[in-house]
């Protein structure tokens, strides 16, 4: 026997059942609700977005400086993102032999922020 759920509205505290009989009911609140569609969406455009790929190279990159330096990525310390930040405003990139650009630190660094607020 498969079990179905299904997704009904409260409305003054009252349930909205709308489910065909033998179906587990889940009360949610729809605004704080997104459709399976939605999500699935949402996921499929934001996994092949050329700023979602960036922010991976980013993180890995934080992630292997934290370990090269003996600190902890995630959570990270203050002082922790303040040196890393630090740091590529003097190091030479191995592409062009300059320091990375400002906008390329304000991407990592929210890269960075985000993963610690995921």
């Amino acid at each position: 026997m498969s079990s179905h759920r299904a997704v009904v509205d409260t409305v003054d505290d009252e349930l909205i059942d709308a489910a065909p009989a033998g179906t587990e009911l889940v009360a949610v609140d729809r605004d704080q609700h997104l459709s399976p569609e939605t999500v699935a969406a949402n996921e499929e455009s934001v996994a092949a977005s050329p700023p979602r790929r960036a922010y991976g190279a980013d993180r890995a990159a934080f992630a292997a400086w934290c370990a090269q330096e003996g600190r902890t990525a995630v959570p990270a310390s203050g002082e922790t993102m303040a040196e890393w930040v630090q740091h590529p405003t003097v190091t030479p990139r191995k592409r062009t032999g300059a320091p990375t650009g400002p906008s390329t630190i304000e991407r990592a660094m929210a890269a960075v922020t985000s993963w610690h607020e995921e």
